[in-house]
């Protein structure tokens, strides 16, 4: 958190809502920031695997599809990911940049991802949340 405030600024400390996650597949962990914070650009999204910084589109639409009906069309939320995982369950050598990876379970850690925010955003009262 010290990092993103000194990197944004001291007024982004309270858009800022913590995710954290333990599985089997991923340790997830960071910040997204609420919907009203999202912008027309994808500036304000940084993930980050293994300590390594990349790209991902799948990871962009997990995260996006967790607020789905909570942003303005044309809008993307920002976030701080870092997910830690068995450097054996993902591929560096997709891109010469090293800036895109694959994941062998990619489908599960989709879901972990959208649950885990969802979750978040319930927890800080963004977004409505149902407790079975």
């Amino acid at each position: 958190m010290k990092r993103i405030i000194s990197i944004f600024g001291e007024k982004i400390r309270e858009h800022l809502i913590p995710i954290k996650e333990n599985t089997q597949i991923a340790n997830l962990n960071g910040y997204v920031l609420k919907p009203e914070y999202a912008k027309k650009s994808r500036s304000n999204q940084f993930i980050f695997v293994n300590n390594r910084s990349i790209k991902s589109q799948f990871i962009n639409h997990s995260i996006s599809s967790s607020f789905d009906g909570l942003l303005r069309e044309g809008y993307f939320p920002g976030y701080f990911l870092f997910i830690n995982m068995n450097p054996l369950k993902i591929d560096v050598n997709v891109h010469p940049n090293k800036t895109e990876i694959k994941f062998d379970d990619e489908k599960t850690l989709y879901a972990i991802l959208r649950s885990t925010v969802k979750h978040s955003l319930g927890q800080y009262n963004v977004a409505p949340i149902l407790d079975f």
